[in-house]
């Protein structure tokens, strides 16, 4: 079935789990409030590694801290990946939280 308009769009696999797109809701949003929503707000069993895959066509504004959070929420059981697409991708942004992340 469709996700609902706005809503999330998620997959289910029985050996990779459940996999959500959690997407901002306006343009003013820091991407901070998207990366508690992943590292808080999914629910996964102890020893299963968190993967994330990060796709962004912009700068945030927020980029310094995000890398942060995502190095202080992203330990041992988990890979952050980000895709920066286009002109409006921050290299900085991209390449920091991959590497926060211990992921590419």
């Amino acid at each position: 079935a469709a996700a609902a308009p706005g809503a999330p769009a998620s997959v289910g696999s029985s050996y990779f789990g459940s996999t959500t797109a959690v997407e901002p809701q306006n343009q003013e949003q820091k991407v901070g409030d998207v990366l508690t929503t992943v590292f808080e707000g999914l629910e996964r069993e102890a020893g299963i590694q968190l993967r994330v895959l990060f796709i962004t066509d912009r700068h945030p504004v927020d980029s310094d801290t995000a890398a942060q959070y995502i190095a202080e929420h992203c330990q041992e059981d988990c890979r952050f990946s980000v895709i920066g697409i286009g002109w409006g991708a921050s290299p900085q942004f991209v390449e920091g939280s991959a590497k926060a992340g211990k992921g590419s």
